[in-house]
């Protein structure tokens, strides 16, 4: 079974093969979020013991951040073309688009679910990908 990472850089790669011939350029980033720590550095002047155990970090006065994009939004994020009518005709006007992207047994979590159901109320093309071929479809929704 595919791992969701496998999926997205498949996606990715099929998006740019896709949108770059058409228009030159290939718009989609990838969206992380996530959480670390922060905390002040100690900076010691002599030999002091710290009993610690494989792979621990120490950081003083530690504190978690959070960073990137809020809960919910989608993995990929970027703007697919539109040609709008008749006062632009022609012309082309992007479009936000965002996909989720998910494993083939991956479920959409309830902030993901309402992120899509937003931008979708908002007239992007959102959606959730298990393939290819299904995030195209969303680019041409």
């Amino acid at each position: 079974m595919q791992q969701e990472r496998d999926v997205q850089n498949a996606i990715r790669m099929a998006v740019s093969r896709y949108l770059f011939p058409l228009y030159g350029l290939v718009p989609f980033w990838r969206i992380n979020v996530g959480q670390g720590w922060t905390g002040n550095a100690k900076h010691f002047s002599r030999r002091q013991e710290i009993i610690v155990e494989p792979g621990d970090v120490l950081i003083k006065n530690a504190r978690t951040f959070n960073t990137g994009a809020p809960p919910g939004f989608s993995d990929l994020i970027g703007a697919s073309p539109l040609e709008i009518t008749p006062e632009l005709v022609g012309r082309q006007v992007p479009v936000l688009t965002t996909v989720e992207v998910k494993a083939e047994n991956g479920k959409s979590s309830p902030e993901q679910k309402t992120f899509i159901q937003n931008m979708q109320h908002i007239g992007a093309r959102a959606g959730v990908a298990r393939s290819p071929d299904e995030a195209i479809q969303i680019l041409r929704s």
